[in-house]
This record gives C-alpha cells, structure tokens and sequence, in this order.
C-alpha cells in the first residue's frame, strides 16, 4: 500500500536565547501532540528518523514502529512546547536537539548511556534515543568512575550523553570520557564516542535500565517498547479512574522525586507524558528547594521512597509550606505507619506501592478507592491491590496458595505483560 509523505508544518519557528541556569526544568502540557508524532516539524537529519516519519502502522503486533508513540510528546513536546524557569525568567526552547546530537554517531540498536540528574534534559536524551530506534540506558551520573566503568563495559553502549549543565558529576564523567560539548536548546550538554560498541539486535528493546545491586552485581533489566506502551497505559488507567481528586488526573502537575534510573522513574515519566501533564524536574534532591518548587508551582503528584519524604517532612520549611493538595506514592521499601500517619499531618495524600526492576516496576499500590473513607492508615501503608494487567500470588514451595489469612507468609508470584525478559548477558539470572 503507497504511503502519502508527510507534510511540514508551514508555521515559522523562533528559537529562544537558552537561560543563563536551567533548573528547575518544567515541561508544559504537549499540544497538537499526535498529529507531531506522524509529522515530526524538525527536519529529518538521516534516515535514522524515518520510522517517526510514516504514517500509523496498521499492524499493532509491529510494536517498535509504535516507538514514538509511547512518548506521545517526542515530537510535540520537546520541539515546541518545552520551557524552562529559572530565576524567575521562563524561556521557550525550538528544535530537539538530543535528536541531533545522537543521530550524529548512533544508529538504530545501538545502546546510549544517558548519565544525569532528574532534568528535562535527560527525559529529552531518552526520547531521543527512541525517536531514532536506539536504546535508552539511564545511568546514576552519583556513581563512582569504578561503577559507571563497569556498566559501559557490560552495556557497551555507541554513545555516552551527560547532561553537564545541571549535573556537576556528570561533568566529571564527561572530563574522564574526553567528551565533546554540544550546546543547544537543553543546555549544555556533553557526548562521548565512539566505544566498541555491541549493537542490539533485538530492536524491540526500548530501554536498558541496571539494578541498584542490593543483593550483588548489577543486572541489566530491559524493556520493550510493547512492554511500556502496555505499563504506561495500564498504570494510567488504574490511577486515573480513582474517584473524586485521588490518582492521578489530567489537571495535575507532576513532579518526579523518583530519579530516571531507579526503574525508569518508576514509568511515571512515560504517564505525565501521556497524559499531558505540567511536569517539573528539580533535578538535585535538597529538601528546602523541593518544598520551594510544591509551593511555588502548585505541585501536586509526585512519588519517591521513604527516606526522602522523611528528609522533607522533618525540614523547617515543611511547616510553613502548603501541602494539603499534594499526592505522594511510595516505594522502594515499606512505608511505615508512622511515616504515614505523619504525612497525613501535613494533609498528604498518601499510598504505598510496590514493585521491582524486573516488573517495570508496577505490581500493586495501595487501595485509594478505600484509604478516603476511612481513618485505618493500615489500607494506605498495605501493599494493597495489583495493578491492571497484573495476577499476584503468594504461594508456598510447592506452588500452592497460602491462605488469606494476614498472618501466613510465602513467595509472592506475579504475572503481567510488561515482567522483563531477562538479564542482559546473563543466561544464569535470567534462567
């Protein structure tokens, strides 16, 4: 069947002078977000770019044509509706450049490390890779030259882009690696290559994400852009349809305190995206700034493990600060009672989740249909209800149901469609 060329879009674009400081970094809502998607308003630097260049495919089993679609803003949001605040001055950015800069020495398959803190630079980095059929591999930039080594030498990636304008250790990184700056519209960014790279040849996989090594060496855990399509969408529709302001809502503002490598920012990146929410990236976790921003930018979604919300509810600034409308969700380890009765002090809606690098990582969350009407902080701090598309078990060793009975304990079992594949070049793990 012919295929139409896709039209440019007429309207002239007008690129901004780039802030003297890029944090916080805010994302505003995508517009026109699909119709961007099947034309991107760019021009095309290769022919790297030419699966986001035709028109819908028919066939939904084709899922790494739908890589862009899972950004639903790639194109959109990044070419014409980002902006950045800071000091008071907002400033709107043009062209994408990641895009540019990664289509220069990577090609499709090939593995891009993207080293960086929480910033609108690295979510722009990620959507890149995918907008030119790479994988995306988030890397914590904290880590030292020993650790971030190893994982180049096991990822072995075409590229290493750090975000070194907001990130001083990845600046340092960027020094080791003998990188070159590619300034643009996110800021000043820096590009290592090329490495002895070894090409994925599987270009289903959309990203490549490493566990935090608590019980040994990290794992490379990778997902398909099929299996996040099915998490983003399913996780969604969970939250979203919680009655009254619960969940998650199309009016909300979002705020990640969740890094990008911890699990992909748990895939609420890819959510806010898809649904069209303001997001805000603050990139450095310092209490007083992050209650700062809840304030100032009327915050009200954001989700991170106990020992941050422990960090802001015991800073001075937390008193004086408003966060009655602020919805927070947990994870990484259990969140206590008394930690939640403690947030509920501070008029925070809060809810315990659980998952894992391996399971993309929703499995259940906490009832929030229930928690309302209730005072019993026990359903909130639970690990509640599985997720859409997720069957949970807790089985004892032969495979046999434990009883329901809050008291017997076993392995707990799961099943859904977004459950990784296995570890990158470890049969043993993965077996």
């Amino acid at each position: 069947m012919a295929t139409r060329p896709a039209s440019r879009d007429p309207r002239p674009r007008r690129r901004a002078p780039i802030p003297t400081s890029p944090t916080p970094m805010i994302v505003d809502r995508p517009r026109r977000a699909l119709e961007r998607l099947v034309r991107p308003p760019m021009p095309a630097p290769g022919d790297l770019l030419a699966p986001a260049r035709r028109r819908p495919v028919r066939r939904i089993g084709r899922w790494r044509r739908w890589a862009p679609a899972l950004a639903v803003a790639a194109a959109g949001l990044l070419a014409a509706r980002a902006t950045a605040e800071a000091d008071g001055q907002r400033a709107r950015w043009g062209a994408s450049d990641p895009v540019v800069v990664l289509a220069r020495g990577v090609a499709a398959g090939d593995r891009v490390v993207i080293l960086s803190e929480n910033c609108a630079a690295a979510i722009a980095a990620l959507f890149a890779c995918w907008k030119i059929a790479a994988i995306a591999v988030p890397v914590n930039a904290r880590q030292s030259e020993r650790e971030v080594g190893r994982i180049l030498d096991h990822a072995t990636p075409a590229a290493v882009l750090m975000a070194t304008e907001v990130c001083e250790d990845a600046m340092r990184h960027a020094a080791r690696l003998g990188a070159t700056e590619c300034a643009g519209d996110f800021g000043r960014l820096h590009m290592a290559t090329p490495f002895a790279t070894d090409p994925e040849s599987d270009q289903e996989i959309a990203v490549l994400l490493y566990t935090t090594g608590t019980t040994g060496d990290p794992k490379g855990v990778s997902y398909s852009h099929r299996q996040l399509v099915l998490h983003t969408l399913a996780v969604a529709a969970g939250l979203g349809t919680v009655p009254g302001k619960g969940g998650i809502k199309r009016d909300d503002i979002y705020m990640p305190i969740t890094p990008l490598f911890h699990v992909h920012g748990w895939g609420f990146p890819y959510i806010a995206t898809f649904l069209g929410l303001k997001q805000i990236y603050p990139g450095r976790y310092e209490p007083a700034r992050l209650l700062s921003l809840i304030a100032e930018h009327g915050v009200t979604f954001s989700h991170c493990v106990p020992t941050i919300l422990s960090m802001l509810l015991s800073a001075p600034e937390a008193a004086t600060t408003d966060l009655s409308r602020w919805k927070v969700l947990i994870g990484g380890s259990a969140l206590s009672d008394g930690m939640a009765r403690q947030a509920r002090s501070h008029g925070i809606d809060i809810h315990a989740a659980y998952g894992m690098s391996e399971t993309c990582p929703f499995v259940t969350m906490a009832d929030m249909v229930a928690s309302p009407s209730t005072d019993d902080i026990t359903i909130r701090t639970a690990t509640g209800r599985a997720a859409p598309l997720v069957e949970v078990r807790v089985v004892d060793p032969d495979m046999r149901d434990v009883p329901h009975d809050a008291r017997t304990t076993g392995e707990v079992i799961a099943r859904a469609p977004w459950l990784t594949s296995g570890y990158l070049k470890n049969p043993e793990g993965s077996a």
